[in-house]
């Protein structure tokens, strides 16, 4: 029976969605999305792709991963408007302010060219 129990756990945890596996900051899970072919990019009923999951949660992890993700769109905006730097904004215990540092010059690259002077 306890066999039983550890197979149906790992069964639903091999089938979690990319935004959960986001959320929990599991870049494992994440991987095996990518692998059973969901997008990097796919977004959830709020508008929230996989990034904005992992910024809201702080999943650090999860997100340093995710940037590195071939073909991921960092600049793209949930239902309100808002990209995944700003849901980090929203949460600034501890870690936030470093995450939100990370996540700017991908969520808004053109602030960073201006930055720069290089537009």
């Amino acid at each position: 029976m306890a066999s039983n129990v550890v197979s149906m756990f790992d069964s639903r945890a091999a089938r979690a969605s990319i935004f959960q596996a986001a959320a929990s900051n599991s870049v494992a899970a994440i991987k095996r999305a990518l692998e059973r072919g969901e997008s990097v990019n796919s977004q959830d009923q709020a508008g929230w792709t996989p990034l904005h999951h992992a910024a809201a949660n702080l999943a650090h992890d999860a997100a340093s991963f995710l940037l590195r993700v071939p073909g991921i769109d960092a600049t793209m905006r949930d239902g309100n408007g808002y990209t995944a730097d700003i849901l980090v904004a929203f949460n600034r215990r501890g870690a936030g302010r470093r995450m939100e540092y990370q996540l700017v010059p991908f969520c808004h690259p053109w602030l960073v060219a201006e930055f720069e002077g290089n537009e």
